[in-house]
């Protein structure tokens, strides 16, 4: 059983005082993934936490569980797969299960990193 339907309402906290549907809330959230990584690479890969999606977005921390975080990649897959190369969700577990990462490790290809320019095939060199 899925622990939210595309349609249900989520409040969002913090400064916001909002509501979304998860489904619009998904959209979003894999949104700020794409462009943060596509912004903030020089590498191709980006680590984006959990817990700076949450506060972002002003999610009650640990909000993002496993289940959520597939639902996120799902949504990343289904908007973005033209521009990313991988995809995995860091979810690992400290002693007595505490939560020691929780992040998406994502890796884009070169033509959509905004900072890479060498060696980017979309790029065109003259000497």
């Amino acid at each position: 059983m899925m622990k939210y339907l595309d349609n249900d309402i989520i409040e969002l906290g913090g400064d916001l005082q909002v509501a979304i549907t998860y489904k619009n809330l998904l959209a979003k959230i894999a949104t700020y993934i794409y462009v943060t990584t596509a912004n903030e690479t020089s590498t191709c890969a980006w680590c984006t936490y959990f817990d700076e999606i949450e506060e972002a977005f002003g999610l009650e921390p640990g909000w993002i569980d496993e289940e959520i975080a597939e639902d996120i990649q799902d949504t990343l897959n289904t908007y973005f797969t033209e521009f990313i190369a991988e995809i995995e969700i860091i979810y690992n577990r400290g002693e007595n299960h505490e939560e020691v990462d929780r992040y998406f490790d994502v890796t884009l290809y070169t033509n959509y990193c905004v900072g890479i320019l060498q060696d980017d095939c979309s790029v065109e060199y003259s000497l």
